[in-house]
């Protein structure tokens, strides 16, 4: 699954796709855009669901919005960056 979150935003999260090796989410998601930053970043991190335990961290992409232009369509690949260390996870 994919946590995304927007801005100071809690974020949200996409269904899990089990058993597949390359999942694809055709989810939307809408957020608040009344309190942005100069710069607002929407942010992905993704995750293994595990059976027991904690949820295996995959890696975290993240995109400055003021990069995209209004009403267009986009269709491109981000690049996961392993979590850093001493970065907490929070839960969804």
């Amino acid at each position: 699954y994919v946590r995304v979150t927007f801005g100071k935003d809690h974020g949200r999260a996409t269904k899990t796709v089990k058993a597949c090796t390359e999942p694809v989410f055709k989810e939307f998601f809408f957020f608040s855009c009344s309190k942005l930053s100069s710069s607002p970043t929407v942010s992905f991190e993704v995750f293994s669901l595990a059976k027991l335990g904690k949820d295996r961290f995959l890696g975290r992409a993240s995109l400055e919005i003021c990069r995209l232009f209004p009403e267009a369509l986009y269709d491109f690949w981000l690049t996961l960056a392993p979590r850093t260390e001493g970065t907490r996870r929070s839960s969804v």
